[in-house]
């Protein structure tokens, strides 16, 4: 099933039962995704929609409360007063915002699926340093590897900030350089060894071993976990403020 569009609750055909059909479809296959241990992109991709609806809903009511009024009942024990819209929405808006009120609270749930699958994740990672950890820790390597496995992903990383709006925001590009096997000779120390030998712009990377005790999918879930982790691990270290990305 392709990806669903930005716009899929305002563009094309403006029915209830039809975007229902097509949210369902498209939820369905999120769970199916996180049944498979699989976060990624759906779990950006449900926060990007949540985000939308959110914003698509308090556009609808601010517009709701521009409207002209008038009054429709008047209760003198209650001392209230009942108003109405003058202007009532067309078919159009309503199906949208019956389709909004329908959508949330269904993404919401599987945001909160989502969410526990990445705690779960996070909480078996352990991140150490390999060797002395320099001063300058924006550059370096870490090492992706599970217990359950013999073999670890090498990468190179590079740490650089960024605002969006007023807050400020730290981001890590990787590069995918090696998958080694280990052994008594070849430990994650030697594979250091190596690694300094072959790139001699840094004689004394940061590297760091991200490893976990289950086996996660590598692209959907653990390196992209790993990183905003390792992110998190080095603001930490070094006391600077700035969020993963």
């Amino acid at each position: 099933m392709p990806p669903l569009p930005s716009d899929w609750v305002t563009s094309g055909l403006i029915d209830f039962e039809y975007k229902k059909y097509v949210l369902l479809a498209y939820l369905k296959e999120v769970a199916a995704h996180f049944d498979e241990d699989k976060l990624y992109p759906l779990l950006s991709d449900l926060v990007a929609h949540f985000r939308n609806l959110d914003a698509l809903k308090k556009q609808q009511e601010e517009a709701a409360e521009k409207f002209p009024k008038r009054l429709s009942k008047l209760d003198l024990e209650a001392m209230t007063l009942d108003f109405e819209r003058m202007v009532q929405d067309g078919d159009c808006m309503e199906t949208i915002r019956q389709v909004v009120d329908f959508a949330i609270p269904r993404i919401q749930a599987e945001l909160g699926r989502g969410k526990e699958l990445y705690d779960r994740v996070e909480a078996q990672m352990r991140i150490e340093p390999i060797g002395i950890v320099p001063v300058d820790t924006d550059d370096g390597y870490f090492f992706l590897h599970s217990e359950k496995e013999t073999k670890t992903t090498v990468y190179r990383y590079t740490i650089s900030l960024f605002e969006h709006g007023n807050a400020k925001y730290r981001g890590m590009r990787t590069r995918e350089l090696s998958t080694r096997s280990l052994s008594l000779v070849q430990t994650f120390e030697a594979i250091k060894l190596d690694l300094v030998e072959r790139f001699r712009d840094r004689p004394n990377p940061a590297t760091w071993l991200v490893q976990t005790r289950f086996f996660w999918p590598m692209q959907e879930t653990f390196l992209p976990v790993a990183k905003r982790s390792l992110v998190r691990h080095l603001a930490a270290l070094t006391g600077e403020g700035p969020k993963p990305a």
